[in-house]
């Protein structure tokens, strides 16, 4: 999960969270070459560490940069917290 849309990931589980789903999140993966076991768990880890993503993101620039429609301040906080 969130191997090749890691933004757009990250996203998903911020309104997974906001609603306040409490139900397991389905993955939707196909690991034709790969041990489909390792790869639930790789996908659960990296949902983990999104959600402490999450946790670390400053929802008060996020939520200002939303209401002023500032994509470009949103991804900002989002990279720099993924990149550095």
């Amino acid at each position: 999960m969130g191997s090749i849309h890691l933004i757009e990931t990250l996203e998903a589980l911020l309104a997974v969270r906001e609603i306040g789903w409490a139900q397991p999140i389905l993955l939707d993966q196909f690991p034709f070459r790969e041990d489909p076991v390792q790869a639930a768990r790789a996908s659960i880890n990296t949902i983990q560490k999104l959600y402490g993503v999450l946790d670390r993101l400053d929802m008060q620039a996020l939520r200002q940069a939303q209401a002023q429609q500032d994509a470009l301040a949103a991804q900002q906080l989002v990279l720099d917290l993924l990149l550095g």
